[in-house]
């Protein structure tokens, strides 16, 4: 089972993601405030989850678990 967990490719160890200035521009250039603001704006309220909802499954939650890799490392 752990072995089907691990990355399938080398993305996720050269992705380094945006630092705040280069999130700030594309904020700026978007016109919104925030990345929360964008998503408010993107993605439709029908297939959100809200906070409340989040990383829990047939009533039982996770805690503590706040992002995709805490949950791949939990599990």
């Amino acid at each position: 089972m752990a072995q089907s967990l691990k990355p399938s490719d080398d993305f996720i160890p050269r992705h380094l993601g945006n630092d705040p200035n280069n999130v700030k521009a594309i904020l700026n250039r978007l016109g919104v405030k925030s990345i929360d603001e964008l998503m408010d704006q993107t993605v439709p309220p029908s297939i959100r989850l809200s906070k409340d909802q989040m990383f829990k499954h047939n009533g039982k939650e996770i805690k503590s678990i706040t992002s995709e890799t805490m949950m791949l490392a939990h599990l």
